[in-house]
């Protein structure tokens, strides 16, 4: 029941118009610490369920969370592993949210059951590709790139380094031209070298 009542506020919070209000404390003009509460309030929002996470979305979140990353780690470690979280549940929710739906609304029979998994994998593909693109468009993959350099060169931040290839990953799959030509800049191919 407690679970159910936190949702509940949560997506009461953004149907009143509350991430708008909260993200805007994002911004570059505001201190470090007031970044990271926003930060925190992000990853609630696109942890809770999958319909905070698009009303976060609908509400310019991809935007927010890019202009959250930071590609110094060493200065911003806090905000930047916040927010590296946030962008990674965005996509790994999306493909749990997509499977449960999918697997619960279909019968166990055999042939339901490879239908479901070919139409998952389907789906999949073109909602990662959308996020992919949401956050190309957007302006991520530079930062993304410079934050993986900077976070390779801490030896405290395994998980968040395997986090940022994840994310990675994500976009070298996404078969759309402007993820791949996105990918594909000067600004992100110098990032890494």
């Amino acid at each position: 029941p407690i679970a159910e009542t936190k949702n509940t506020i949560q997506v009461n919070f953004c149907l009143l118009g509350g991430v708008p209000a909260v993200t805007k404390f994002a911004g570059n003009n505001y201190p470090k610490m007031i970044r990271l509460e926003a930060a925190k309030f992000i990853n609630l929002m696109t942890c809770a369920n999958p319909l905070c996470l698009h009303m976060f979305i609908a509400c310019g979140g991809i935007g927010v969370l890019v202009t959250l990353l930071e590609p110094n780690y060493k200065t911003y470690n806090t905000l930047v592993k916040a927010t590296v979280e946030g962008i990674w549940t965005i996509f790994h929710l999306q493909v749990c949210s997509i499977t449960l739906s999918l697997s619960l609304s279909l019968s166990l029979s055999l042939s339901l059951s490879i239908f479901a998994h070919n139409l998952t994998q389907k789906l999949l593909d073109f909602t990662k590709a959308d996020f992919c693109h949401l956050f190309a468009k957007s302006g991520l993959l530079p930062r993304l790139a410079s934050t993986l350099i900077s976070v390779f060169k801490d030896n405290e931040s395994e998980t968040y380094l395997h986090k940022l290839a994840d994310i990675f990953f994500y976009f070298s799959q996404a078969f759309e031209l402007a993820v791949i030509d996105s990918l594909c800049t000067t600004s992100v191919l110098q990032s890494t070298s």
